[in-house]
């Protein structure tokens, strides 16, 4: 008896493609929870070879966020392993993030690598298919090397089915002041099956392991001082007393403060909701604490216009107007638009936690971020006035960064926001005057510019005056 080889052959390669039609999923990377690494893909770049290996990172107390980190090794046309090449990068574009590079260091973008050359059509490097199952969050990073951030996915549907990752780099080349992109890699692409969620139980705490993790959260939030130290300051600010210098340290105190009883409030509803709160004795003392220290967002902000005020009627160099330059504020305005970022993109991600907030929070929020912009701008002029140093400038985009995409984030959990009136500056009404009545912040807002300008002029030139005395002395 004799066998057909060929015939043998052919009903094997029959039987393999008809396994990959019957499961889809076969040969795909099966995720689990922990770290998981994905098959390596070669990339040809100039005469140099690019190995780029990712690895998936999934908390199984955090089955919906998704994190990608990638390996990125070089080698010669030896194949021997080698740095990264010095002329040229590879790059990486993520909705407007190599634009955004760009106006941050102060360089040109070009994507046309010749005179005669067609301009090169700038993608998205990162493509997931099918669509709807991951969510990718901002990437900033423009140059693709080892050891860059992760990237951080959300999953938006569990699902069996093979999730595609699509990756395309540019070739570019950073100068002193341009970006130049020149070429555009081909696609390669990673498919993985996501871990199934299990289905654990909540963890059961005792009264005594909840009124530790309670407390060390109240402690880690409890500020400094309560609303009434800060409206017996208000005598103080009301009497001229204070310097100019204290006036901005004072402010920049409330505005942690208020950030404070932000979190306070937040971790109050966290401990009334949990189901051991009438049970464990302890837990409404905890409550209590918090109590202390909650206040009308309005009594801050009260004082806050104060201080703004008194700022204004200091800027003319009487009395409290020798004091150093408004860091402070500025730089409480950078970290709070940073931590109201932070803190509305853990909502973003997870938007069942917007359980745990009063219902009109998101509305306040906008509009402190709204009239934060319109105060940040003022101090920013009058810092640039007096220094214009890169710090300062970095901070300022810096803030503009976070403060926008806090905005965007807000606009896009609750798009009826958008149909409410946007603030026109700190300490104006939220609303229109009344038909018929004279709108007096027309006059108002002016004479402020003006007092503030005049103020600036006279800080400026007695800051010019000392630099020409210490320069004869």
């Amino acid at each position: 008896m004799t066998l057909n080889l060929g015939k043998i052959h052919k009903q094997i390669l029959y039987f393999l493609i008809l396994l990959l039609i019957i499961y889809p999923g076969y040969g795909q990377d099966k995720l689990k929870f922990g770290k998981t690494s994905l098959s390596p893909k070669e990339l040809n770049v100039d005469k140099y070879k690019c190995v780029i290996t990712p690895s998936a990172s999934i908390n199984e107390d955090a089955p919906d966020n998704l994190k990608l980190f990638f390996n990125v090794s070089w080698f010669d046309k030896n194949n021997a392993s080698i740095s990264p090449p010095d002329k040229f990068s590879l790059i990486t574009k993520h909705l407007k993030n190599i634009e955004e590079y760009c106006d941050e260091n102060g360089k040109k973008l070009s994507s046309k690598p010749g005179l005669f050359s067609k301009e090169i059509e700038l993608t998205n490097s990162f493509t997931i298919v099918p669509a709807g199952i991951l969510e990718m969050a901002n990437y900033r990073n423009v140059i693709f090397k080892d050891n860059n951030p992760p990237v951080n996915m959300k999953v938006l549907n569990q699902s069996s089915e093979p999730i595609t990752f699509n990756l395309v780099l540019y070739i570019g080349k950073e100068k002193n002041n341009a970006l130049d992109i020149d070429d555009k890699l081909e696609k390669i692409s990673w498919s993985f099956i996501l871990p199934k969620k299990q289905n654990a139980q909540p963890e059961v705490l005792s009264c005594a392991e909840l009124e530790k993790k309670y407390n060390t959260q109240f402690k880690e939030n409890q500020p400094k001082f309560n609303i009434g130290y800060y409206e017996s300051k208000s005598l103080e600010i009301e009497s001229g007393a204070l310097a100019k210098d204290v006036l901005f340290e004072l402010k920049s105190s409330l505005l942690e403060f208020k950030a404070d009883i932000t979190s306070l409030s937040f971790l109050k509803e966290t401990i009334r909701n949990n189901p051991s709160y009438k049970d464990c004795v302890d837990l409404p003392v905890i409550v209590g604490s918090i109590n202390n220290y909650l206040t009308d967002p309005a009594r801050i902000d009260a004082i806050i216009e104060k201080i703004n005020k008194a700022i204004v009627n200091s800027a003319d160099g009487e009395g409290g107007g020798s004091g150093e330059p408004p860091n402070e504020a500025f730089l409480a305005n950078v970290q709070h638009s940073i931590s109201a970022y932070n803190l509305l993109y853990d909502l973003k991600m997870n938007p069942d936690l917007l359980s745990n907030y009063d219902e009109g929070y998101l509305d306040e929020l906008y509009i402190q971020l709204k009239k934060k912009k319109t105060a940040q701008d003022s101090l920013y002029n009058v810092l640039i006035s007096i220094d214009e140093s890169p710090e300062n400038k970095r901070k300022y985009k810096e803030f503009i960064e976070y403060n926008n995409g806090a905005i965007a984030i807000i606009e896009e959990l609750s798009p009826d926001i958008l149909n409410n009136k946007e603030p026109e500056a700190e300490g104006d009404n939220d609303t229109l005057p009344d038909k018929g009545s004279f709108p007096y912040v027309w006059i108002i807002f002016p004479v402020i510019v003006l007092l503030t300008a005049f103020g600036v002029y006279k800080y400026v030139g007695k800051l010019k005056k000392a630099k020409n005395i210490s320069k004869k002395a």
